[in-house]
């Protein structure tokens, strides 16, 4: 819930108010218990806003395309994991494609509006995937706007997307497990204690990597599942780091065959 100060966000279930705005490009993120702090936090960060924040200097408004490249070298790629990045990429090729060549500036909302639904009904591209993509560039043209490369950012209002149907995953038969898994021990064998561990627990991926031997009880035939591997920025750049679980009841004890 927003309070009246400014980038300052009260959580009602936590009892904690969260700080939350864009420092020189950054995301900068931070909870408190009281308001107080949090707004002597705020200060601090517009202060380092202020004397932090360095333009650069474009001779003209950038193609998309162009665009994309500068935003991915020069703020993009070492604050997000690598499929992120791809993902993003990938997206901003089938983008590309139609407005690559044209400048930033150039494209407004309605363009924006016509080239997402086209590009969703030629690709069937889900609607969160589309909302996906939208953040992305959303951040690219925010980029612009504070470099002054550009005024506006057409992508902060709604667009309207089709709505994909939502078809239910089909598990695996019990013979399709060991196929999937005979084909992962060809790989290694730490692939197939992965997928073994998948198929036997449904733990999280982030909670089976941050696995430890002490974490197993093989007398009681359990594990304890009590940390997993997070992510987050240090600095500004993109880490992953073992820290806690999803939620506090995700901590729990699994119990596992004698296989």
């Amino acid at each position: 819930m927003q309070t009246d100060y400014r980038y300052i966000f009260y959580r009602e279930s936590k009892k904690l108010y969260t700080v939350k705005m864009q420092v020189n490009g950054r995301t900068e993120q931070k909870a408190f218990a009281s308001l107080n702090s949090a707004i002597s936090y705020r200060n601090m960060l517009l202060v380092k806003r202020t004397r932090g924040r360095v333009t650069e200097q474009f001779d003209e408004v950038p193609r998309l395309n162009k665009a994309v490249e500068i935003f991915v070298e020069r703020r993009y790629k070492d604050t997000v994991k690598s499929s992120t990045l791809y993902n993003f990429q990938t997206f901003a090729r089938k983008i590309g494609g139609i407005l690559g060549n044209v400048q930033l500036d150039h494209i407004d909302h309605q363009l924006w509006q016509d080239v997402l639904l086209s590009v969703q009904e030629r690709d069937h591209i889900s609607k969160n995937h589309m909302r996906a993509g939208i953040r992305w560039f959303r951040t690219l043209y925010a980029y612009f706007v504070e470099q002054e490369a550009i005024k506006e950012n057409p992508l902060l209002y709604h667009f309207d997307l089709h709505k994909t149907p939502i078809n239910k995953r089909r598990a695996f038969t019990e013979a399709e497990k060991k196929k999937f898994l005979s084909a992962a021990m060809s790989y290694s064998p730490k692939w197939y204690f992965l997928f073994f561990m998948y198929f036997q627990t449904g733990c999280r991926r982030g909670e089976l990597v941050a696995l430890k031997w002490e974490d197993v009880d093989f007398l009681n035939q359990r594990i304890s599942i009590n940390k997993a591997i997070c992510r987050g920025k240090d600095n500004g750049l993109y880490s992953e780091y073992v820290g806690t679980t999803k939620t506090a009841e995700s901590v729990r004890l699994i119990p596992i065959s004698d296989k």
